[in-house]
């Protein structure tokens, strides 16, 4: 059984490589990803349905900013 997931995530979904709306390729990011764990990522990357999905996180690494 998995753990359910908060009530709100932020998410974007965007077109990237393209300057018009509804072109390009379709990504996602989940802007605070701290706290899921590899089973709620996954689920949240298959209920999108992009070719790609990014999650940013707090670093774990001295001189970085964020973890993605």
């Amino acid at each position: 059984m998995t753990a359910p997931l908060p009530i709100a995530i932020p998410i974007i979904q965007a077109d990237i490589f393209t300057d018009r709306p509804f072109a390009g390729n379709p990504a996602a990011a989940v802007l605070d990803a701290d706290g899921l764990d590899e089973a709620a990522m996954q689920r949240i990357a298959a209920e999108m349905l992009v070719p790609g999905t990014a999650f940013v996180s707090a670093t774990r690494q001295a001189g970085a900013d964020w973890r993605l």
